[in-house]
């Protein structure tokens, strides 16, 4: 659950529970809320909107000439809900001090190098290619297939904010 009354673990459903846009500090990771146009996987990388209203990252999703910003949830999200997911920074673990972030990754996926958006939505990897940089994103540990795969984030997630 969290504290402070907000759910870290589950969707809110489709009744806002808190602002659209609003944020929370729990145990050194920024979460901030969030609703999914679309339906979301646990663990996808999920790209925001100027209005906050966030679909599934991918090439089709990411234009590569606006910034945009990113959030995982750790949990799985129907279309409409509403929900907290981690924004960045992310911390080694998760509000229990226990449970440690993931991101659904592709295989031979490198631990402690940039991560870049792909064609398979909601999926990172290491290979540049012709994808998106993903600001901070990091997995602590190597992949051969592809998993949801551990991670941390050193400041808020975003793409093509450097530009």
């Amino acid at each position: 659950m969290g504290i402070m009354g907000h759910n870290l673990t589950s969707s809110d459903g489709t009744t806002a529970q808190a602002g659209l846009g609003d944020t929370h500090w729990n145990g050194g990771t920024q979460y901030g809320y969030r609703k999914a146009g679309g339906a979301i996987a646990i663990y996808d990388l999920v790209a925001e909107d100027n209005t906050l209203a966030v679909c599934v990252a991918g090439t089709t999703t990411i234009s590569g000439a606006k910034p945009s910003g990113f959030c995982i949830p750790q949990f799985a999200v129907a279309s409409g809900e509403f929900f907290w997911a981690p924004i960045g920074p992310i911390a080694p673990v998760s509000w229990d001090n226990a449970t440690t972030f993931k991101v659904n990754a592709a295989a031979s996926c490198a631990a402690d190098v940039k991560l870049y958006t792909t064609a398979a939505a909601g999926v990172i990897d290491d290979a540049a290619s012709t994808t998106d940089l993903i600001d901070g994103l990091q997995l602590t540990e190597t992949i051969t297939t592809a998993a949801a795969a551990k991670c941390i984030a050193v400041g808020r997630l975003g793409s093509n904010t450097q530009d």
